[in-house]
């Protein structure tokens, strides 16, 4: 898996503190080894570099990486591990930021690879107040979640957001295949001041199986844009290849095509 992620906080400098780190240090069979990097700004040049980790970073490790800059980028490279490996980190925004404003303004993931991981790919949770954009682009989300028995598998979809309070998810030019499930949305805001604007636009979802590929789930004032997707030849023997439970949920779907998908229902609107 290699992940290209970029934290961007508008005026303020960025605290990125206890940090854990343990990688994998088995033979792979390529030149590059597992290592997570941190960088100063939105350029993964080594003049930005400001900290690296590998399987030589003691676990137990911990420490604050500071950066004047208002964006911070993280470029991950992992091979097959257990759940054991990774890292952990916590970013806040320095000064502090008082509530309601956002700590965050936004969270990018682009130009990834993430596959053949059996718990899915992004597994993404906002839970508190006004949360950051999320943006996902350019990235192939290949192989992930594996199917057991019967309607049984590792992971109910490929990319999970729970977008609470959340104003903007914006999902383009990715493709998803060959896993358990797709597009998973749940956003469940109360307010008309943080609801959701979700746009899905250009993506290939394509030979899935085993679960919805498009789920949306939400309350109050959603709204999503679903603009050119192709989705084809996904298999979900058990489950709805479209479901959206909604309730004031706007969806929109323009120029994209469903070809060749077979679920218990193309589409169910509850």
């Amino acid at each position: 898996m290699t992940l290209l992620l970029l934290i961007v906080l508008k005026y303020l400098n960025l605290l990125m503190e206890g940090i854990l780190a343990n990688f994998y240090s088995g033979p792979v069979g390529i030149p590059r080894s597992d290592k997570l990097s941190i960088y100063s700004g939105s350029s993964f040049s080594s003049s930005s570099l400001l900290r690296s980790f590998n399987y030589l970073s003691n676990f137990d490790e911990s420490g604050s990486i500071t950066t004047q800059s208002s964006i911070i980028s993280i470029h991950l490279r992992a091979t097959a591990a257990d759940g054991e490996f990774g890292f952990l980190a916590e970013i806040a925004t320095l000064p502090a930021v008082p509530l309601p404003r956002k700590g965050v303004d936004e969270v990018a993931i682009r130009a990834s690879r993430i596959l053949n991981n059996d718990r899915g790919a992004i597994n993404y949770k906002n839970l508190g107040e006004i949360g950051p954009n999320v943006i996902i682009e350019q990235c192939a989300i290949d192989r992930n979640g594996y199917h057991l028995y019967g309607n049984i598998s590792t992971s109910t979809a490929a990319v999970n957001m729970d977008v609470h309070n959340t104003l903007l998810f914006f999902f383009r030019a990715n493709s998803i295949r060959y896993g358990r499930g797709g597009l998973f949305i749940s956003a469940r805001s109360s307010s008309s001041m943080s609801r959701l604007r979700a746009v899905i636009k250009n993506n290939a979802i394509l030979m899935n199986s085993n679960s919805s590929i498009l789920t949306f789930i939400g309350n109050g004032l959603q709204k999503a844009d679903f603009l050119a997707n192709l989705i084809s030849l996904n298999y979900a023997l058990y489950a709805d290849t479209a479901k959206i439970i909604i309730f004031n949920f706007l969806i929109n779907y323009i120029l994209g095509f469903f070809k060749r998908c077979f679920g218990q229902f193309l589409s169910q609107y509850n």
